[in-house]
């Protein structure tokens, strides 16, 4: 659903006039952390043991703080499926 929305996000917006919407890969519970810059990270580092695990968690933390995917008291609404 995420590739589908940001596939026709500009041409729904050219449509209705405005573009004020973004579609982040997250999880609602922290929305700090952006899912597609870890699964890069992933990609390039396969996690495979316990070090990796816990290199992979200080990663993590670097990410929700440079930029994180949503900065706090930054939004109004959040829909999710």
């Amino acid at each position: 659903m995420l590739t589908f929305s940001r596939k026709y996000r500009n041409q729904v917006a050219e449509a209705l006039g405005y573009d004020n919407v973004e579609f982040g890969y997250g999880r609602i519970q922290d929305l700090r952390l952006d899912l597609d810059l870890l699964g890069k990270e992933l990609q390039t580092r396969p996690v495979g043991d316990t070090s990796g695990w816990w290199a992979l968690r200080t990663i993590e933390e670097r990410f929700k703080s440079q930029p994180p995917l949503i900065a706090a008291d930054s939004i109004d609404c959040i829909v999710s499926n």
